[in-house]
């Protein structure tokens, strides 16, 4: 599915960009206690890699030394942007966390699932109508006097019919 959303309509499969999978668990899950495991595939019967550039990568998100990933995890962990260490993961936090980022974001998700649910509404509407003037045999004004639809929506339903 990923690869498949990297090419565009038209574009040869030579072309295809490598891809990474990065998971970030809570603990160590393969229990060896390294910080980064990189899973490749092989050819079982020459043990040689199938470089086909798919790659997965699990961190240990639990990691705790004192290395490039050791810091991440703790960034990852830091409820304060002055606690971390990558300014730019930093200055993320601080935004969304302590500079009203987050009522800015949260705003915008909720005026994209209010207009989520008015098309929704308008789409049943917009159905009961189909019904009852197939059903009913009535001509569009008559189904949307019996739905008691409003001016305002008649004006968008008329263009979807």
């Amino acid at each position: 599915m990923m690869d498949s959303r990297m090419l565009k309509a038209g574009q040869e499969f030579s072309e295809l960009q490598d891809s990474y999978m990065v998971f970030i668990t809570r603990t160590d899950i393969f229990k060896r206690g390294i910080p980064i495991y990189m899973i490749n595939r092989y050819f079982e019967e020459t043990n040689e890699l199938f470089d086909d550039g798919s790659h997965i990568v699990y961190v240990n998100g639990n990691y705790k030394g004192d290395d490039t990933v050791g810091r991440l995890m703790h960034d990852f962990g830091c409820k304060e942007s002055r606690d971390m260490y990558y300014p730019e993961l930093a200055k993320g936090v601080k935004h969304f966390k302590e500079e009203g980022g987050r009522k800015r974001r949260c705003e915008a998700v909720e005026k994209y699932g209010d207009r989520r649910a008015e098309n929704a509404r308008l789409n049943s509407l917009l159905e009961s109508i189909r019904n009852l003037m197939g059903n009913m045999k009535l001509g569009a004004e008559q189904a949307m006097n019996v739905l008691g639809v409003n001016d305002s929506d008649r004006e968008i339903l008329q263009k979807r019919l």
